[in-house]
């Protein structure tokens, strides 16, 4: 950039710092060009008065683009970089590094105003073109013409524009390249004599023969034209559901997915439906003139005048009575392509295969790539090299020699020795490239529940290890979308109340039961039965169709000593009253509206929120998560006793999939601890509450 004229040496009173981010290439960390170099402009963005200039939307864009035969799409050479800075702001983009200070000449990446500034000077650049034949987003442009005589002038006049204002494309550059099966194998008679003396061989000619075919095979999608009618083909299967968008027999978009555990439980012909209400909704955006949805299924012509509907088809019929749809039955062998999809659909992954695919890529194949990341990180890569190789000698080995004594290298794993855990266990080293995705495995899986600050905190402090991990973790959760539009606001507090005191567990048991839900599918649960112990916290979630409690709990855990919950008619009936009695249990009822004293409330709380981040838009799924959220709630720390509910119950910490991930030794899984020690310190950590 210095040699370019992009920057120059300055003497500024501003001076922001660089960040290196590593690119997602296989170069070695030693390499420059493995980086990319960028300036953190957050403090200079904070007092500079942004641009009141608007971006395009691009869905509006992409609509309007005309139904044209012939387009082209530029983008302008390193974009930003060709746009200078007003003399009098220079030293305001000032950038600090080893070597002196430097400012920016040119327009760099990171200004708050460097977008709206860029798309002003395109919009006045080609305003003569604009919106005759010519779109803009921002470096990118779009020209289209109705034939190609046309096309040469259009691009043309572009180049012109362009030319006189000083600006420079990427030349040719087909975004289609992506799209072209086996291309690299093809395009190499081309590209191998890039840069040499070029003849024209046979071998050439058939490597260009090829690729125009396979550029001119079919399908090839077309751009809508919103002045003819659309084509909708939709078709279901007992797996998934296909779509395909046409018009004049020609595809314009292709979609599918599979159907979850309830909607395979659907009718035929609210299958059938669902392909279509999901189809209209998937390309909304075309349907500004009537749209011809054309359809496998006979019963779905006559929706609009069917009998004996049930909630679901008659809420359906509501939804596409919104849309202004000409039907067509077609049989299925003339309905081929929306068949295929429906029966070969790309998968809509379901919440627990995202979890299963999660914990599987951390938990059994990611040992290697954690190692890896460990030796490649910038900041105390050159700790895990020292430490696997003292003679190395591309580490500085005299500061590597100070810092190594905070740290171990246990069977190819960097571990921090000075910060121990609450348990004297060493704690991994997370190396920066994955912090984001551990906290998420800690905090955004259903495993975690979605908890709070301190929770998600104390639960990786055992384990992990980072600089500055508590105020990492603190702006992650605080910043959580989920947590932000799901978590409970706390209220006003309620007045004082006596606690009750429990001194081991099973000792005083709390019930609770929540809903009526939505019937789950298939297995129709409607209730939540929560039962938690009061003095260790743990608790269980169990999935009802009725309200029924003991077969639950006691059979795996004994009778407890008293039993607490609210006045609810399951828990004051006749039957519940003679089978407390008949085991000896002590059955305390909460005073109306102070439902405070039943510790299941803190759980109810917890369990509402966790149910509200992650059952989303299908309510009948709510019971599959139910098992992790459990997890969730066993592995937290509680604010009270500062252990967490599986210590306290079982004895010992659960094996999470991360702790598989790390454990050094056998050995290492647990850290025995006499159990009346672990009570005994509850207990005073529950009185200093």
């Amino acid at each position: 950039m210095l040699r370019d004229g992009t920057i120059c040496p300055i003497n500024s009173p501003y001076a922001s710092p660089v960040v290196l981010t590593r690119k997602k290439n296989d170069l070695p960390p030693d390499s420059p060009e493995a980086y990319r170099f960028a300036i953190d402009y957050r403090k200079l963005n904070g007092i500079t008065k942004y641009p009141r200039y608007p971006l395009p939307v691009i869905d509006d864009l992409l609509t309007n683009i005309p139904h044209t035969n012939v387009m082209s799409t530029l983008d302008l050479r390193s974009g930003y970089f060709q746009l200078a800075i007003s003399p009098r702001d220079i030293e305001k983009t000032a950038f600090i590094t080893r070597n002196g200070t430097f400012a920016f000449l040119r327009m760099p990446f990171g200004l708050s105003g460097a977008a709206p500034n860029f798309q002003r000077a395109i919009d006045l650049i080609l305003k003569p073109v604009i919106g005759r034949f010519v779109l803009v987003y921002i470096d990118d442009v779009i020209i289209t013409s109705p034939s190609f005589k046309d096309h040469l002038d259009h691009l043309t006049q572009v180049f012109t524009l362009l030319r006189d204002a000083g600006l420079t494309d990427d030349g040719l550059v087909p975004k289609i390249y992506s799209a072209i099966r086996r291309y690299m194998r093809t395009i190499v008679p081309i590209n191998k004599k890039k840069g040499a003396k070029f003849n024209w061989s046979g071998e050439a000619q058939d490597s260009f023969d090829q690729i125009k075919r396979t550029l001119t095979e079919a399908p090839i999608l077309q751009l809508p034209n919103f002045s003819e009618q659309f084509n909708l083909f939709t078709d279901a299967s007992g797996v998934g559901i296909g779509a395909v968008l046409q018009q004049n027999q020609k595809p314009i978009a292709f979609a599918s997915r599979t159907l979850n555990k309830a909607e395979r439980n659907y009718t035929v012909t609210e299958r059938e439906c669902l392909a279509v209400i999901w189809a209209l909704n998937k390309f909304k955006t075309y349907f500004g003139l009537p749209v011809k949805v054309i359809t496998d299924h006979a019963a779905l012509t006559k929706l609009t005048n069917g009998k004996n509907l049930s909630s679901r088809m008659i809420r359906w019929a509501l939804k596409l009575s919104e849309f202004n749809i000409e039907w067509e039955h077609r049989p299925g062998v003339q309905n081929v392509v929306a068949d295929l999809l429906s029966r070969n659909p790309v998968d809509s992954v379901e919440g627990s295969q995202i979890l299963c695919a999660a914990l599987r890529a951390l938990a059994i194949n990611s040992r290697e790539q954690f190692i890896k990341e460990q030796r490649e990180d910038p900041e105390l890569g050159h700790i895990y090299r020292y430490l696997e190789n003292p003679d190395d000698g591309s580490v500085n080995a005299t500061v590597c020699e100070s810092w190594s004594q905070d740290f171990k290298l246990i069977n190819g794993l960097l571990f921090n020795a000075k910060y121990f855990s609450n348990l004297g266990e060493l704690r991994v080293y997370i190396p920066g490239s994955l912090r984001k995705d551990i906290i998420k495995e800690f905090h955004d899986l259903p495993l975690a529940g979605h908890l709070g600050k301190r929770k998600t905190y104390l639960k990786l402090r055992d384990t992990c290890y980072f600089p500055f991990m508590r105020k990492y973790i603190f702006e992650y959760v605080s910043t959580c979308d989920r947590c932000q539009k799901f978590n409970y606001k706390n209220a006003l507090p309620a007045g004082r109340l006596m606690p009750i005191v429990s001194k081991y567990p099973n000792e005083i048991v709390t019930l609770d039961l929540l809903g009526p839900y939505p019937a789950s599918r298939p297995e129709r649960y409607k209730f939540i039965l929560v039962i938690s112990d009061h003095f260790t916290k743990w608790c269980e979630l169990i999935p009802l169709r009725k309200a029924a409690f003991f077969d639950n709990y006691i059979a795996r855990y004994g009778a407890p000593i008293s039993l607490i919950s609210d006045n609810g008619p399951q828990f004051i009936s006749d039957v519940f009253e003679h089978l407390s009695h008949r085991l000896d249990i002590k059955h305390m009822k909460t005073v109306t509206y102070r439902p405070q004293a039943n510790l299941t409330e803190r759980v109810n709380r917890n369990l509402v929120q966790m149910i509200a981040s992650f059952v989303e838009e299908n309510h009948e799924n709510w019971d599959q998560f139910l098992h992790e959220f459990a997890f969730a709630l066993r592995t937290a720390v509680n604010e009270t006793t500062n252990k967490t509910p599986a210590e306290l119950f079982l004895g010992r910490k659960i094996i999470t999939p991360f702790s598989k991930l790390i454990n050094v030794t056998e050995d290492a899984k647990y850290v025995g601890r006499n159990i009346e020690r672990l009570f005994d310190e509850a207990r005073r950590n529950m009185q200093k509450a």
